[in-house]
């Protein structure tokens, strides 16, 4: 009897951290653009151009793509409030955490941009 009740806690436990994929309605591309900059390096401002930004998004993983470097990544996800999901995963080059607020009504997505970097605002992409 105590193995029974020992082993109902442990999958009672593990039932509730696993974490349920993102619903399909919000999978999709998102595209986008991050502004200009100007990076201080110290000595000298240096122009950064605006780049092209689109993230695909599927159930588990996304597909990450700024210019032309491009990572697909799991992502984890977590509800701010009835409107907004926050999406957070690791960059496979340098392990810089990224955070990404999904807007249910409007279906975009804002990135937040990592020092001195913008913000982006990126659009779902219709289906042809």
């Amino acid at each position: 009897m105590k193995h029974w009740l020992l082993f109902f806690f442990l999958w009672a436990s593990l039932s509730t951290v696993a974490q349920k994929p993102l619903k399909k309605r919000f999978c999709g591309e998102y595209v986008g653009q991050i502004e200009a900059y100007k990076l201080n390096t110290g000595s000298q401002l240096i122009d950064v151009a605006s780049a092209d930004i689109s993230i695909k998004l599927r159930k588990t993983d996304l597909d990450f793509t700024i210019g032309r470097n491009e990572m697909t990544v799991p992502y984890t996800w977590e509800k701010k409030d009835k409107t907004t999901l926050i999406l957070t995963f690791k960059r496979t080059v340098d392990e810089s955490p990224e955070t990404l607020f999904l807007y249910k009504k409007t279906k975009s997505i804002m990135r937040v941009g990592i020092f001195p970097q913008p913000n982006a605002q990126l659009t779902k992409k219709k289906k042809k």
